[in-house]
């Protein structure tokens, strides 16, 4: 890669709208967005290629990856995968590119000049799809976060495509990524349910990682993770409590925590972003309150949490349950002292899991202090 190529590749971040199928460029020095360009169904995550020239992303409603000419607004190609593509990265040498997916468990490889697929990696069935996934910086392992289990992630050999361990990491295991400290490998894993963030040692030789750190987290719902350019901090959004942990990767510790906008779910490290400007950026969301709540579950076993946030006009409340008897329903009611009011119904699934029921209410103004959750036909 050029210095040219390299200078347009790093001043430049996509960004990725789901519900209105488009990819935004934005320039990092100004904080402008310079080009957006429209795409298929659900578009997920993708990645610049590594000559800085194409624009490669997961179209997860139609099943297939779109190669965009970013400086010319079009889509050149588009490459069929599997049931939902989830995200593209590179290897490093960027001749291979692979695409994870949440509702198949296969990794896609494909050869990057040729755009097409050369292997179909089947993941082991008790891993579950894919939503996230990375590459070692020394291009030898592919980490794949399995939240659809609900608790797993799988470590690829990058070269025989052959797993190397499937790591019972924890419910809703979110995001990879790496770090080498004092010439040691580690690599970093989200777990959203445990609000933890895990540290393993890689193997030197291709064995199974070691588990090395838990580090608790100073939010709820740890997310997207990204290492500062010199792997002396981490970083880590906090989905639920609107927040990034700033872990110092020598002590394997939070050392700070930031308030940011509303529900983060990723982030990159963008070195020289903006150069100190702050023009073209808004406070969109920050400060808004949000509390993270247990929720009282009663008549059956299980346990949960709920999210609340203020939003325009009323109050969000994104519920996570796990634990329950598998298929029946349940109802939620905000509680005020001996009051209670119902704000949703939903069925648990076949893990007997209710991840994400959603409901709109005036909680802060109605002083509601307490959930609770109760089948359906208790009451």
């Amino acid at each position: 890669m050029t210095e040219a190529q390299r200078s347009a590749y790093t001043d430049s971040l996509d960004v990725v709208d789901v519900t209105t199928n488009a990819a935004h460029v934005i320039d990092t020095a100004s904080n402008k967005v310079v080009r957006t360009i429209y795409l298929g169904r659900a578009p997920q995550e993708g990645f610049f290629s590594p000559d800085g020239r194409y624009l490669w992303v997961a179209e997860r409603g139609q099943d297939t990856v779109a190669i965009i000419d970013w400086r010319n607004n079009r889509v050149v190609d588009r490459i069929v995968s599997e049931d939902g593509p989830s995200k593209v990265v590179f290897s490093p040498d960027g001749r291979r590119a692979y695409v994870n997916h949440l509702r198949a468990d296969a990794l896609d490889v494909i050869d990057v000049p040729g755009r097409r697929i050369i292997q179909r990696v089947r993941i082991p069935s008790n891993a579950g799809g894919s939503s996230d996934e990375a590459v070692s910086p020394d291009g030898k392992e592919i980490w794949l976060g399995m939240p659809t289990n609900g608790r797993t992630t799988a470590v690829l050999n990058a070269k025989t495509y052959q797993v190397q361990a499937v790591l019972d990491t924890g419910p809703r295991t979110n995001h990879p990524n790496f770090v080498t400290v004092g010439k040691v490998d580690y690599a970093y894993v989200t777990v959203g349910d445990l609000n933890q963030t895990l540290v393993y040692r890689r193997s030197p030789n291709g064995g199974p990682p070691t588990l090395v750190k838990r580090i608790h987290n100073h939010g709820a719902g740890p997310h997207g993770i990204w290492p500062s350019p010199d792997n002396s901090r981490i970083y880590v959004v906090l989905q639920k409590s609107d927040a990034v942990d700033v872990i110092d990767t020598k002590t394997m510790s939070v050392v700070k925590t930031l308030r940011i906008g509303q529900y983060p779910m990723a982030l990159v490290y963008v070195a020289r972003a903006s150069r100190g400007s702050s023009a073209n950026l808004s406070r969109q969301g920050l400060g808004m309150p949000v509390v993270n709540l247990p929720i009282d579950v009663r008549g059956v076993p299980g346990s949960g949490t709920a999210n609340i946030r203020s939003v325009p006009g009323l109050d969000e409340i994104v519920v996570d349950v796990r634990g329950l008897p598998p298929h029946r329903p349940f109802t939620v009611y905000a509680v005020r002292g001996t009051s209670e009011t119902a704000i949703l119904s939903a069925k648990s699934d076949g893990m007997g899991a209710i991840p994400e029921a959603l409901a709109y209410v005036h909680f802060f103004a109605n002083h509601y202090d307490k959930l609770v959750l109760r089948p359906a036909s208790s009451r």
